[in-house]
């Protein structure tokens, strides 16, 4: 007897319902698994935005609290040098390098050359990040 015949033989043995059945689910299948593969990718899309955003805002953060590290250390650099009457500029810390810092006196009263405005403020990439402002006294 050749193999052939013997599968022929039991196919057609079997009913019909069970082979209908099994040519209607292959359809479905694939349908089930274009939907998968569709809320997996949505998913996934959905989680890589999220970190992105995440990354974004823990390197905005970052800047920001350098800068303000930056603006005070300036502050602290301005109080041990010697008084500038207002207008002029103070000279400043070194920095790294995608930072700029500006210490400039302007006059808080017009009429008292001895009590100003410190002004320190940060820059980055041409971006101003933070402004510290101090009154300072002549003594």
């Amino acid at each position: 007897m050749n193999p052939i015949d013997t599968v022929v033989r039991v196919r057609n043995r079997l009913p019909r319902w069970p082979r209908a059945s099994l040519r209607n689910q292959v359809g479905s299948i694939f349908l089930e698994t274009v939907i998968a593969v569709g809320i997996l990718g949505t998913i996934l899309s959905v989680s890589i935005h999220v970190l992105a955003t995440g990354s974004r805002g823990v390197s905005t953060v970052e800047a920001m609290n350098t800068a303000q590290s930056i603006a005070r250390s300036q502050m602290e650099y301005v109080r041990g040098l010697s008084y500038c009457p207002p207008p002029c500029s103070y000279s400043t810390i070194d920095v790294p390098a995608p930072y700029m810092v500006t210490a400039e006196a302007q006059p808080y009263i017009e009429s008292d050359p001895n009590l100003e405005y410190v002004v320190v403020t940060v820059h980055r990439e041409g971006k101003t990040l933070t402004r510290l402002k101090e009154i300072r006294v002549n003594r």
